[in-house]
């Protein structure tokens, strides 16, 4: 069928459910409404289905498609004031499987007192939290048993046998979709990179699924070993069984560009989306509910298009005001990170040996293809989470709290915080005080990714703030729907975030001192040298941070007298029937990479479309 004719025939359909995106969340739903033969679900999906494409199956390929348009949207920030007028870009998959056709890989969990300080913003009914998301990340997840596919870091550490938290396998889910791993092959680097946290007094956290993501662990990945594969939304959810479901349809090359409405007495009711296939616009007919999947950044654009959102934007641009919901495209958060790159000793084995060696990329293609294992079917995993009280001293920490209560206290009384602001930064205080939540992660990639020199290996290590006081927006200014919104993240506005930067470069510097790693560096490559006073530090964060791809909060799940824009059952305030299932509604960024929440969220929003028809 052409693609022409299939947008006709999408068109002259009336479906109970239409999904604008066919991504992290939206696949879930997709699977979960269509188990229902009485429920037709239609998708609409801008990007194209990549089946069997190495760019995007091939773990350590990962990043290869970064800027590519056929699989990245290829956004970017407006220029950031307190970046030194940077703009920076934000790789955002394009196609069925959404994001997680590009990420990193990494499949982890926040704390438990994160998600647990979601219910403080929404109803009290049908709350979100640690407890109501539980059962929607197992649902999610496949993971490969630790007796076939061990955790190697405690032995790493020297604490002997490879140990199993007696927590793991409870905390983990088995029988869900995302196949889920831990990696068999660890470059050089690994083992004394894991040992020089150990010696400045970072432990290794075995169970970090559990409720206490904190300290030194080897993250799963979404990747399944059987196949060697990553393990995307659509490998995941579009199995061959749900692919022969004559009640879904995806319609592919096919961008929404506006919601349609009807009134009602108190609220506007969905009743369809208009897209664009080739050029030519039809409509998408729904006869129960519309749900916007399609991520933090157009789904608050496509509110704005369709006439949600605040009035003073909307009326500036010529669009009428169907509902005035000011929090639409506003508490932008992201977590953002300060990078060191390190040139190692000769003879350090790393992920560069692929690129330095046509031999050696030769035979583990070879071996990638026959048994789906080997250096390309591995990828890098360390990641360690700390309270930002247990990296600095007591008397930094206190100074700091002492400046951003004032800071936070000032914007309150020149009336500069919204409510849900005001709502947010007294539970971040909290969080701070109490000590026990990480607020930044540092991460290790062992290539060299700023100008790599040929033959040489090198290393990155990455700390990111994860509980950013910053917020920004997303907004659009054209009704042109094929033009990008404003994405104004608003990185560093707020000092808090450039101090807890600075406390994690200083952190950085402690473990690339510490024995063993400390004896396989060569020379210090980004910076070049040793910033040991703090205002070189600062410029030097200023110009180099850049986003760990984790945007987030666009359309927070709130009251709407906070300045939320979706309930706990997801509808947009001031609709009947428009829900919303994507990063864009995490209300309160969390301390991890975010594509398990979001698939958790598509699982449960599956279940709350269910238990509403």
């Amino acid at each position: 069928m052409s693609t022409s004719t299939a947008a006709e025939s999408f068109a002259k359909t009336t479906f109970d459910i239409v999904i604008v995106g066919a991504g992290t969340a939206a696949l879930p739903i997709a699977a979960k409404l269509s188990e229902n033969p009485q429920i037709l679900v239609g998708v609409l999906e801008a990007g194209g289905k990549n089946d069997n494409d190495p760019l995007i199956d091939t773990p350590q390929f990962l990043g290869s498609t970064t800027g590519n348009p056929k699989y990245d949207w290829k956004f970017a920030s407006v220029p950031q004031e307190h970046a030194l007028g940077r703009a920076i870009g934000f790789p955002r998959g394009k196609g069925v499987g959404g994001s997680t056709l590009i990420n990193y890989l990494a499949w982890d969990r926040a704390s438990k007192a994160e998600y647990d300080t979601w219910k403080t913003f929404g109803e009290k009914d049908d709350a979100w939290d640690w407890d109501s998301l539980i059962p929607y990340f197992k649902a999610a997840e496949a993971a490969a048993p630790l007796s076939t596919n061990p955790n190697e870091y405690p032995s790493m550490a020297g604490l002997g046998a490879v140990i199993i938290h007696p927590g793991v396998e409870d905390a983990l889910g088995s029988e869900g979709a995302v196949k889920t791993s831990h990696n068999s092959i660890y470059s050089d680097v690994i083992p004394p990179y894991v040992k020089a946290w150990n010696n400045i007094g970072t432990s290794i956290n075995t169970n970090p699924w559990g409720g206490d993501a904190s300290g030194l662990y080897n993250v799963r990945l979404a990747v399944d070993r059987k196949t060697g594969k990553r393990a995307s939304a659509d490998s995941a959810y579009l199995t061959p069984e749900v692919l022969a479901r004559q009640n879904l349809k995806i319609l592919t090359g096919a961008q929404a560009t506006k919601v349609l409405f009807k009134r009602e007495t108190d609220n506007v009711t969905a009743t369809g989306v208009e897209f664009v296939v080739e050029g030519k616009t039809y409509v998408a007919n729904a006869s129960k509910e519309v749900v916007l999947s399609a991520g933090v950044i157009q789904t608050p654009q496509l509110l704005e298009l369709s006439g949600i959102g605040n009035r003073k934007f909307l009326e500036a641009l010529g669009i009428e005001t169907l509902v005035d919901l000011a929090g639409v495209g506003e508490n932008v958060q992201d977590h953002l990170f300060v990078p060191m790159q390190f040139l190692l000793k000769p003879g350090t084995k790393t992920f560069d040996e692929l690129r330095n060696n046509p031999d050696f990329l030769a035979e583990q293609q070879a071996v990638y293809n026959s048994s789906r294992t080997g250096w390309l079917a591995a990828v890098d995993s360390t990641v360690c989470y700390n309270p930002l009280s247990k990296i600095v001293t007591p008397a930094v920490f206190s100074s700091m709290l002492e400046r951003l209560e004032a800071s936070i206290a000032k914007n309150k009384e020149q009336g500069a915080l919204t409510p849900l602001q005001e709502a947010q930064y007294a539970v971040q205080l909290d969080l701070l005080r109490a000590g026990d939540v990480p607020g930044l992660e540092t991460l290790l990639m062992s290539k060299g990714y700023v100008a790599p020199e040929q033959g040489k290996s090198y290393f990155i290590m990455m700390t990111g703030v994860q509980h950013p006081f910053s917020r920004g927006s997303i907004h659009i200014n054209s009704t042109n729907p094929f033009k990008a919104p404003l994405i104004d993240p608003n990185y560093l506005s707020n000092e808090f975030d450039l101090e807890s930067l600075l406390a994690g470069y200083r952190l950085m510097e402690k473990v690339v001192a510490a024995e063993p790693l400390k004896d396989l560096i060569e020379i210090r490559q980004l910076p070049p040298a040793i910033l040991s006073d703090d205002e070189h530090a600062l410029g030097f964060i200023r110009a180099a941070a850049t986003t760990g791809s984790h945007l987030m909060g666009s359309c927070a799940l709130a009251r709407r007298n906070l300045g939320g824009v979706v309930g706990n059952n997801l509808k947009v305030h001031g609709t009947s029937n428009l829900r919303i299932a994507d990063a864009s509604i995490i209300p309160l960024s969390v301390s991890c990479h975010i594509q398990a929440t979001v698939f958790a969220i598509g699982e449960r929003a599956g279940d709350v479309i269910k238990r509403d028809l």
